[in-house]
Order: structure tokens, then C-alpha cells, then sequence
């Protein structure tokens, strides 16, 4: 259900569709750094780690004002890994003074603010409770200038195609850049809201289990094709359909078709179970596995 949010490349940015483009634009290793807003909700839900360490944030501490200093402190620990702040208005200027230290420390990294000109989170609750429209909303200053007021370069961005250039540029040309996107939150309420509300409830219907267990065994096939076709493994295809049962029993799964008629267990499960299955397969090649469990 969330290809059509991330496909929406309005302007100002739509949500989904930038934790989709960052997600394009940074390699495996690549780390993210989340200040505090309603954005983090988004990336929390929509953005795929490949490998630990790489999405860092406090949950729901509500620390604003950290994501730039944590992305100062990753890009001096791993100098040469690609590393991004992502930050909404708010919370950058608590902290934006560190610009300063980014550019006298010669760091490579990019700050993207998510710019809506108010303090994002707090509005949306404020609204969800029923209180009037009031106290945060603000101006900020020319984000671009102010960038550069720092010794650093400071971009704009004016359209979703922009922005999938913007990130190319920035992430592949040494130092520290900043870049003022513009975002729409105005679906936050009827999405995360309402909608997730929705389908949670349809999750939670007793017939999902089984199509889990549908969906493990359409994976297993595609482990085995990949495995087949990247590794030379002849065999694998037949190999994966003749372990079927043994995995099943092995991973638990019977227990989870018989006992998980709460079909959220049954997601938390399957990707574990992905991984599982490819290192019963393969027994190597680890470093590839989310290569083929996201094809699935």
C-alpha cells in the first residue's frame, strides 16, 4: 500500500516519496542522522536499513537539535562513508551553530532540512487534540545564505526531480552541504492517523496468517531462483522447494500458522524468517542477503 505515496512527486516534497529518494540516493552503508519531528515517523516506517548502525535516532526522546552533531560525530568516525543530517527547521536551528564546527573540522556531509516553517510534531498533535492552529508556525532565514554564512554550501530545492539531483550531487562532492526542502505535510493526519488505523485492523483478521504462509513459500521459490541465477547454484530451485517443510518446522512456522491469527506477529516474523532461509540455503554469501530479500 505504500508505492503510490512514495511514487507522489509533488511539490513542496510529499513525505513518503523523500524517505523513498534518500533511501535511492544513499549506498548500503551509508548513515542517516534524524533530528526530532514528525518526519522521523516517516522514515522510522518507510526507510530499509541494510546494515546496523546505519539509521540513528532516539525514537522518542525528543531530542531536537541532534542531528546534525550526530552526523559530525559519524562522518569524523567514518570518514569514508556517506553521511546525512536529516533535520526539520526547528530543530536544525537549536543546533544549527555547528555549522561552523563541520566546516572548520572539514567534515563531508549533507543537512537536509525539512522545511514547513513550523514546529511540525507539536502542531499536529495540538490539531489531533482539538486545540486551535496556534503558536508554531514561524519565519526562518534564508537557509541558503545562512549556510553559506558558515563556509558551507547551501542548495534549494524547487521541484522532486530537483531533489533526487540535489541528493546525487551533494552525497558525491566533498563537504559540507545543506540543502532547504520544502515538504507538505497535510496528509500526516489521514495517513498515520487514519489510514495505518484502517489497515491494522485488516491485519488483524484471522485469514492473513495463512496468506503469510502463502507469501513465505513465494519467497522461498525467489530465494532459490536468485540463488540459481547470481551464485551458480544448478540445483537451487529444486533444493529450496525440497527443504520447504524442513524450514517450516525449523523457523517455527507452523506455530505461527496455528498460534499467530494476530497477523502482525506473522509480520514481524517473515522477515526474520527471510534471512533465516537464506542461510540455510546458501550457507555463505551473507553479505547478500538483502539483495534478495528485498527482491522478494
Amino acid at each position: 500500500h505504500t508505492g503510490p505515496l512514495a511514487a507522489d512527486a509533488r511539490f513542496p516534497v510529499f513525505p513518503p516519496h523523500l524517505v523513498s529518494q534518500v533511501r535511492a540516493a544513499m549506498p548500503d552503508d551509508g548513515i542517516i542522522c534524524l533530528d526530532n519531528g514528525v518526519y522521523k515517523i516517516w522514515f522510522a516506517r518507510g526507510y530499509a536499513a541494510y546494515l546496523p548502525n546505519t539509521v540513528l535516532l532516539d525514537n522518542a526522546l525528543a531530542t531536537m537539535g541532534a542531528g546534525l552533531p550526530s552526523a559530525m560525530m559519524s562522518a569524523m568516525v567514518y570518514p569514508d562513508r556517506k553521511v546525512m543530517a536529516i533535520c526539520g527547521d526547528g530543530g536544525f536551528m537549536m543546533n544549527s551553530q555547528e555549522m561552523e564546527t563541520a566546516v572548520r573540522l572539514g567534515l563531508n556531509i549533507t543537512v537536509l532540512i525539512l522545511n514547513d516553517s513550523s514546529y511540525g510534531m507539536i502542531r499536529w498533535k495540538q490539531a489531533n487534540m482539538g486545540f486551535a492552529d496556534w503558536g508554531l508556525t514561524y519565519g526562518n532565514p534564508d537557509f541558503v545564505k545562512y549556510a553559506e554564512s558558515y563556509g558551507a554550501i547551501g542548495h534549494r530545492v524547487e521541484s522532486a526531480d530537483h531533489l533526487v539531483k540535489l541528493l546525487d550531487h551533494t552525497l558525491n562532492t566533498p563537504g559540507v552541504h545543506l540543502i532547504d526542502c520544502p515538504v507538505d505535510y497535510s496528509e500526516n493526519d489521514q495517513i498515520l492517523n487514519k489510514d495505518i488505523k484502517a489497515l491494522s485492523k485488516a491485519i488483524n483478521d484471522p485469514t492473513t496468517a495463512v496468506l503469510a504462509i502463502d507469501q513465505l513459500q513465494r519467497m522461498l521459490r525467489v530465494v532459490g531462483q536468485r540463488v540459481g541465477d547470481d551464485l551458480g547454484f544448478g540445483g537451487a530451485f529444486t533444493h529450496v522447494r525440497k527443504f520447504e517443510n524442513e524450514l517450516a518446522h525449523a523457523s517455527g512456522l507452523q506455530y505461527a500458522a496455528h498460534r499467530f491469527d494476530n497477523a502482525r506477529r506473522c509480520r514481524e516474523v517473515l522477515p526474520f524468517l527471510g534471512v533465516r532461509i537464506w542461510r540455510v540455503v546458501t550457507g555463505h554469501a551473507l553479505d547478500r542477503r538483502f539483495e534478495v530479500i528485498e527482491a522478494m
